[in-house]
Order: structure tokens, then C-alpha cells, then sequence
């Protein structure tokens, strides 16, 4: 028999717990262990969605691909945010075919997210997280888009907001942005009317102004702002518009081409703009979008030119995300008039022809 007295007795009691606690421990630090690789091994990974009008696809590089695009994400805790990315540019790699970035957020277990994204991307992009806000500034009041050299300029502004948590919404690791027009995209076209006197008649567009003296445009400057909510579209803002008295002339392209009967389906585009929405109205500009040609009309050896004003009344305000197309009609040897004026959603509207801008 083994006599063991008191004190071998508590001895004995701390060493067991002692042991006791070595197990234990390895067991907990295992339970943090598996949350930490969850984060470690779980990237926070970005993709363009096919069905994003502005990235016509992955293979496609184009665009956006070449800019990249701005990304801010935070995560929100009750009232409060907490950043994780901010104004971060994601770029698109052809060689492997990814979207990256660097340095890489990796996902939290179960925080819900707000990303935010727009492109091109600019360094210069102001963003508030606390007020959800995106503020663009610099932004041209009409950008011609013309000819290969104006399009490398114009600067369109897309953007997008995506919100959930990895469990759920991006159970894949990979947040899809499909991004959306913010500026309006204007087209003026111009047909011939199909009539007796008008078949023997070349017309040749030579200027193409928008505004007059009763009708004034918006200053065509290079400073707007906008402001953009990334919760809520409707409480996103355009900096106020100011009116000049002048006009603004749009290049006409090509000018040696003749203006198509209306029957042969396929009008000449004299012009297409980016336009930063704003609306029509005020003691400053009580009319519309109002419009003066000067073209040449060639009938036989005799070659006259003339200049018309007109009023597009249909128009009102330039939305953002719309598409409008004014058809302009030479209905008479010395008349034009708006034939068709077409309102409609820029990437999905029944005009839309492929490929889409995606500057």
C-alpha cells in the first residue's frame, strides 16, 4: 500500500491541473487558428460581369481594362464603418485573366460589406465612407467623341455599388461589378426626305452648332462635380449649371458625305457627345436643346449653301445613363426639321449597337 500524505496530496493536485491546462490550451488556440486561416486564405477578388455594357468581356482588352477601376469597400458595424479598401485601383492582367490589386484585403467571416467601385480610375476621387459618398470632379460639360483622337479623351464616369457578406452574396470570394453609365451619351443624325424634288438633290452637311440666342447651352466648361450617394441613386448630385450666350460648334464627320435618303435605313451621325446631366429651364434658358446647320446643297451644276435653326422641344434634360438620339429631316431644298427623337436606356435601349463606348 501506497501512503501518500497531505502535502504529496496537493503536490499532486497542481501538477494535474497544470497538465490539464497544456491541453486545453493547444485546443482554444486551434478554435482561433481556423478563424485567422479563413481570412488568410480567402482573398477579397474582383470580376467584370459580362452583362457590364462598359466591359464587353474578360478577353476583351479594352476600356476599362486599360484605366482599371477605383474600389473602396468598409465594413458595416451598426451605425459604423470600418475601411478596408479605399480608392484602391484594381487592374485587369491579360496574361492571366484577373482582376488585382496590392496589397490584398482578405475576408472577414461574417461582417457585412458595401463595396464601391467606378472607372477609369482617378487618384483624385474623393470619397467620404461615413457619408457614403463619391465625389468626381474635373468632369467636361460635352465631350465630342468623334473622331479616334477626341474618343482616347473623353472620360466617361461608371460606377457601381455591390453590398452583402462572403457567406452569402460573394460566397465565391469574388465581388462581380456591373458597371453603369453616369454620363448622358447624345447622337445627331441626319436623313433625306424621300420625295420627288429631293432625289436629285445632294446634301452635305458643313456645321453642326447647338445653342442660339434664345436658346442658350450650358457653359461648356471643364470643372463640374458630381456627387454620387453609393446607397441611394436618387441623392446623387450634378453641380449646378450655368448658361452662355454663345453657341457650340460640333465638328461634323465625315463633311464629304452625303446625307441618305430616309428609305435607305442607314442616317449619317454628324455628332456624338458625352453630356454631364443637367436640365433644360429658368429665366436663363427657357427653351430647349436648340440646334443651326449650314449645308451645302448641290443640285446639278449649282451649289448653294444654307443655315437653319431648329428646336428639339422633345428634349427637356439630359439624364444620366440615357441615350438620345435627334434625327434631323431635309424634308424641302431650304427646310430641316426633327424627324424622330429617340430617349432610351444607353446600354440596353433598341439602337444600342455593339461595341459600346468604354472609355
Amino acid at each position: 500500500m501506497i501512503v501518500m500524505n497531505r502535502k504529496e496530496g496537493r503536490y499532486k493536485d497542481s501538477l494535474l491541473s497544470l497538465l490539464m491546462l497544456f491541453i486545453t490550451v493547444p485546443i482554444l488556440t486551434s478554435c482561433d487558428r481556423e478563424n485567422i486561416d479563413f481570412a488568410e486564405k480567402i482573398p477579397i477578388s474582383f470580376t467584370g460581369s459580362v452583362e457590364t455594357k462598359a466591359l464587353i468581356s474578360d478577353s476583351d482588352v479594352t476600356g476599362i481594362q486599360k484605366t482599371g477601376i477605383g474600389v473602396t469597400a468598409y465594413i458595416q458595424q451598426g451605425n459604423n464603418v470600418n475601411p478596408v479598401m479605399k480608392n484602391q485601383q484594381v487592374t485587369y492582367s491579360d496574361g492571366d485573366g484577373k482582376w488585382t490589386y496590392s496589397p490584398v484585403s482578405y475576408w472577414s467571416k461574417s461582417d457585412k460589406y458595401i463595396f464601391t467601385a467606378y472607372a477609369p480610375f482617378s487618384s483624385t476621387t474623393a470619397t467620404d465612407l461615413n457619408a457614403a459618398t463619391m465625389t468626381f470632379k474635373d468632369i467636361p460639360q460635352y465631350q465630342s467623341v468623334m473622331t479616334d483622337y477626341e474618343k482616347e479623351k473623353a472620360i466617361d464616369i461608371l460606377t457601381d455599388t455591390k453590398v452583402g457578406s462572403y457567406q452569402k452574396e460573394f460566397s465565391n470570394g469574388k465581388v462581380q461589378f456591373e458597371l453603369k453609365h453616369e454620363l448622358a451619351y447624345l447622337e445627331i443624325r441626319a436623313v433625306k426626305a424621300d420625295i420627288v424634288s429631293m432625289r436629285n438633290v445632294e446634301f452635305k452637311v458643313a456645321s453642326l452648332i447647338l445653342g442660339d440666342s434664345n436658346n442658350k447651352m450650358a457653359v461648356m466648361v471643364d470643372d463640374r462635380e458630381f456627387t454620387k450617394n453609393v446607397l441611394d441613386n436618387t441623392l446623387s448630385t450634378w453641380s449646378s449649371v450655368t448658361y452662355a450666350d454663345g453657341k457650340y460648334p460640333l465638328i461634323s464627320s465625315p463633311l464629304d458625305s452625303e446625307i441618305p435618303n430616309e428609305v435607305e435605313n442607314n442616317s449619317l451621325v454628324l455628332s456624338k457627345m458625352l453630356v454631364a446631366p443637367f436640365e433644360f429651364g429658368g429665366n436663363a434658358n427657357p427653351h430647349s436643346l436648340a440646334f443651326q446647320i449650314t449645308y451645302n446643297k448641290v443640285e446639278g451644276q449649282n451649289s448653294t449653301n444654307h443655315a437653319i435653326t431648329g428646336h428639339a422641344v422633345t428634349i427637356n434634360k439630359f439624364e444620366a445613363g440615357k441615350k438620345y438620339i435627334v434625327t434631323l429631316r431635309f424634308n424641302t431644298a431650304s427646310k430641316v426639321e426633327i424627324n424622330t427623337v429617340v430617349v432610351e436606356d444607353w446600354t440596353t435601349g433598341s439602337t444600342y449597337e455593339p461595341p459600346v463606348f468604354n472609355w
